[in-house]
């Protein structure tokens, strides 16, 4: 077995990313890819973690280099505060810093322990693990800590399973530090619409006609296409099915600037929090295409 590692270095404290894989195996790219990707991921839950320990740090990871041999890449992570004059008489890095790496070993270790991310309720468990030993830091009042909330600590996982995809069977990722090593593992499928539902309290269902601006139709399939709607930006999915064939046979015609007046329902996905977690758009009926003339009048198609 052969192994690619990549160091992370605090101002106390080392720690690695290392990558196993059968030597001789295909696709050698993947090893690096994923580390690549499992290097943003650990950066990524840093700069969590610390937020939760104090708004006004900050990690920072730098490229000290790279090693022949076993391909080590080397990595400095500094930690730097927001002008906090609350955390100027405390030697703080030290803390914050085995924090960090205490944290990252009990995230992974939880994570191997839940293939899946089944409710709410495992991410708050996660959630209140991650509080359990974090250091009590002076604050000042614009600064406070707070726990990770579960959409980032979820976008945190996610980030994880997308690093391991790159891996073939056989191949291993482990997080080690001075105290410990712990195997990368994170649920695979964690994707944008489950993280949804997982922070979803409510759905609010509306209709309402309105005239959309096609920015990006889809010619060939069935996925979204991109509007704009008043002053944003949205992606909908056109239900119209009759219509649709029409549009992708060449019965009907759009040109830049037209638009689709037409039937729209709005789902608006509510967390627990009263939050707006995500909306979604489907077009039911389109009852006219609006064609942008030359003299800007509008010119209505069925």
């Amino acid at each position: 077995m052969t192994s690619y590692t990549a160091q992370l270095r605090g101002d106390e404290l080392v720690s690695t990313i290392q990558i196993d894989y059968p030597p001789a195996s295909t696709d050698p790219a993947r090893v690096f890819r994923a580390m690549a990707l499992l290097i943003d991921a650990f950066q990524r839950t840093d700069q969590s973690l610390a937020a939760s320990v104090s708004a006004s740090i900050e990690p920072v990871l730098l490229l000290e280099r790279v090693e022949a041999g076993s391909i080590r890449a080397r990595l400095i992570t500094l930690l730097r505060e927001i002008n906090d004059d609350a955390l100027q008489t405390l030697d703080w890095k030290p803390l914050v810093g085995q924090y960090l790496v205490r944290a990252k070993h009990k995230m992974l270790r939880w994570l191997e322990d839940h293939p899946e991310v089944s409710s709410r309720g495992d991410v708050l468990e996660l959630q209140q693990e991650l509080m359990s030993d974090r250091p009590q830091l002076p604050s000042n009042q614009l600064l406070l800590p707070s726990p990770v909330p579960p959409a980032i600590l979820l976008g945190d996982i996610r980030t994880l399973s997308e690093a391991l995809v790159e891996l073939q069977p056989g191949d291993s990722a482990r997080y080690i530090s001075d105290e410990e090593s712990t195997l990368i593992s994170a649920p695979r499928g964690l994707s944008n619409e489950r993280i949804e539902e997982l922070l979803t309290q409510e759905v609010i269902v509306s209709e309402t006609e309105a005239l959309l601006l096609v920015k990006k139709p889809d010619y060939l399939g069935n996925s979204r296409w991109e509007f704009r709607l008043d002053d944003r930006t949205i992606e909908a999915k056109v239900l119209d099915e009759a219509w649709l064939r029409r549009f992708q046979s060449g019965g009907i015609a759009l040109r830049p600037g037209d638009a689709l007046r037409a039937l729209v329902r709005a789902e608006a996905y509510r967390g627990f929090e009263g939050h707006l977690v995500a909306t979604k758009y489907h077009l039911l009926e389109v009852r006219a295409v609006v064609h942008q003339q030359e003299d800007g009048q509008a010119d209505l198609m069925p």
